[in-house]
C-alpha cells in the first residue's frame, strides 16, 4: 500500500525529478548499508547495554556503571547522556540483544546485525519525511511542490550524513522536533508541548526554537514562564531518580551537552569594555522580534522564528559535522512556504552544501574516508565545523573563501524566506530549471562513488 501510494504520487512530477528521487534512493541505500561509523557501533552498543543491566544487575539505575566498565571494549567508555534516548533504539535492537547474549553472535563482529540497529534510523528518516510532508498538508501546500521539499530533505547531504553515514542518534531527536511543529500547525498546542519537551529531553537543541515559537506564541510573562518550564519538565525529571547513581554524573561530565555550555561562549564580540557571546546576541534579536511581532500568520512565523534560532546556533557554535542536520530539516520546512522561491532555495542550498563537503575533505583526512567507509570495525575521528565560520584554529585562504559561501547561502535563505519577504523580480521567481535536482543529488553520489573507487583501490 505505501508503495503504491508513493508510486502514484511521484507519478504526477517531472521526469527529470524521477531520476532526481532514483539517485537519491540509490545513494541512500548504498551509504545504509556500506557505512558503520564509530559513534553509530557506540550508540547501538549502549542501547544493548540497557537489557545487559536489566539482565545482569536488576536494576537500571546501575546503567552507567555498567557501560563504564565497557566490556565490549568501545572507544567512548562512558555514555555522555541521558538513559531515555538509548530506550527506542533499545526497544527496536532487543532482537540483536538476544542473539548476542543467548547466542553468542557479537553485534559489532556481524555486519548485518549492525544493519539491523541501522534500519531503525532509517525508519527515523522516512518518519521525518512523511511529518514533513504531513505539516505541507496542513498548510495547504500544493502537492508538486510538497513532493519536492520532502525529496530535498531525504536526499540532503545533513540527512544522509548525519542519520545513514555517521549512524547519530540526531535524526530521532529530529523526528520528535517535527512532529511537535506538526502538532503546531494543527492547532494541538498541547502536543506540541510534549513532543518539544520529549525532543528536548533526548537531546536540548530544540530549546533555542522552542522558546521563539513560545515568545511569538505567548506574550504574558507569567504564561510565557509556565511553557519554558513544561517544555524542560522531561529533561529535569528524567535526571532526578539518576542523579546519584553510579558513574552518572562522571559520564554527563564526559558528554556532549556539557560541551555545548562552554561551545556557546567561544566566539565572543568585544562590545567595550565587555565581550559578549556572538551567538547569544543573535539569539536574543531572534527573540526579540519574535515577541513583538504580531500573530497575523502565525504559524507560518513560527516555522521560520524556530529556524532563525537554529541558523544561530548553526553558524556561531562549534559542532560536529553531523549536527547542522538540526538546522536544514527546519530549512526543508520553511521551504514549503515559498513555492515560487524554489529554485533560488535550492540553489542556495546545494552551494552551501558543497562549500561545506569541500571544506570537511580539505580540513579532514577522516570525513568520508575509505578507512572506515565499508569497514565496519575500523575507528575514526569526525571533524568539527565551527573553524569553518568564525575560528582561528583553521586559517587559510581557501577556508576563508568557502566560509563565506556558506554563509552568504545561509543568509540569503534567511531573507527570502522570511514571511514579509514578497519580492516578485524575475530572477528569484525563476522556474527551476529541469536538472537542478539531479545536479543535486550527485553532490552526495560523486563523493560516495570516489570513496568506494579508493577502498577498492587500497
Amino acid at each position: 500500500m505505501i508503495l503504491k501510494g508513493l508510486k502514484a504520487k511521484l507519478g504526477n512530477i517531472e521526469k527529470e525529478h524521477k531520476i532526481a528521487f532514483l539517485i537519491s534512493l540509490l545513494v541512500f541505500f548504498v551509504v545504509s548499508i556500506s557505512a558503520y561509523y564509530t559513534d553509530f557501533r557506540t550508540l547501538t552498543i549502549w542501547s544493548c547495554n540497557l537489557w545487559d543491566t536489566l539482565l545482569e544487575k536488576g536494576n537500571p539505575l546501575l546503567f552507567y556503571q555498567y557501560t563504564a566498565e565497557n566490556v565490549y571494549n568501545l572507544p567512548h567508555p562512558l555514555m555522555g547522556c541521558d538513559i531515555l534516548v538509548c530506550m527506542p533504539w533499545a526497544v527496536w535492537n532487543l532482537p540483536i540483544w538476544i542473539l548476542q547474549r543467548f547466542f553468542g553472535l557479537a553485534i559489532l563482529e556481524h555486519p548485518w546485525m549492525l544493519f539491523w540497529s541501522k534500519c531503525f534510523l532509517i525508519l527515523m528518516v522516512i518518519g521525518c519525511a512523511k511529518t514533513i510532508y504531513d505539516i505541507g498538508k496542513k498548510l495547504m501546500i500544493e502537492e508538486n511542490h510538497l513532493l519536492l521539499c520532502v525529496l530535498l530533505f531525504f536526499s540532503g547531504f545533513y540527512t544522509l550524513n548525519s542519520a545513514v553515514c555517521a549512524g547519530q542518534n540526531d535524526i530521532m531527536i529530529v523526528f520528535l522536533i517535527l512532529r511537535a511543529l506538526l502538532a503546531l500547525v494543527s492547532d494541538r498546542f498541547k502536543l506540541f508541548l510534549f513532543f518539544a519537551a520529549l525532543s528536548i529531553a533526548f537531546e536540548p537543541y530544540f530549546i533555542f526554537s522552542f522558546v521563539a515559537i513560545i515568545l511569538l506564541k505567548e506574550k504574558r510573562i507569567h504564561f510565557i514562564a509556565l511553557y519554558l518550564c513544561s517544555g524542560l519538565s522531561i529533561f529535569v525529571l528524567q535526571k532526578i531518580p539518576f542523579w546519584n547513581a553510579p558513574m552518572y554524573q562522571e559520564s554527563l561530565n564526559n558528554g556532549p551537552t556539557k560541551a555545548i555550555i562552554y561551545k556557546l561562549m567561544e566566539n565572543m564580540l568585544a562590545i567595550t569594555p565587555y565581550q559578549v557571546s556572538t551567538f547569544i546576541l543573535c539569539l536574543l534579536v531572534v527573540y526579540i522580534v519574535a515577541y513583538f511581532d504580531n500573530e497575523d500568520s502565525w504559524k507560518e512565523k513560527a516555522l521560520y522564528y524556530s529556524m532563525a534560532a537554529l541558523a544561530c546556533f548553526f553558524l556561531f557554535v562549534r559542532q560536529e559535522n553531523y549536527r547542522p542536520l538540526y538546522f536544514f530539516a527546519l530549512v526543508h520546512v520553511v521551504f514549503l512556504l515559498k513555492p515560487k522561491y524554489f529554485r533560488i532555495n535550492v540553489i542556495m542550498e546545494t552551494l552551501s552544501t558543497v562549500a561545506m563537503i569541500v571544506f570537511l575533505f580539505i580540513n579532514s583526512g577522516d570525513f568520508f574516508s575509505p578507512k572506515w567507509f565499508l569497514l565496519p570495525g575500523t575507528d575514526t575521528k569526525q571533524v568539527e565545523i565551527s573553524e569553518n565560520l568564525w575560528g582561528g584554529a583553521i586559517n587559510s585562504s581557501h577556508n576563508h573563501v568557502l566560509i563565506t559561501v556558506v554563509v552568504a547561502c545561509v543568509a540569503t535563505i534567511m531573507v527570502i524566506n522570511h514571511p514579509r519577504f514578497n519580492k516578485e523580480s524575475k530572477g528569484l521567481c525563476m522556474k527551476a530549471e529541469p536538472y537542478l535536482l539531479i545536479g543535486r543529488s550527485l553532490v552526495f553520489a560523486i563523493p560516495l562513488a570516489l570513496v568506494i573507487l579508493l577502498s577498492y583501490l587500497h
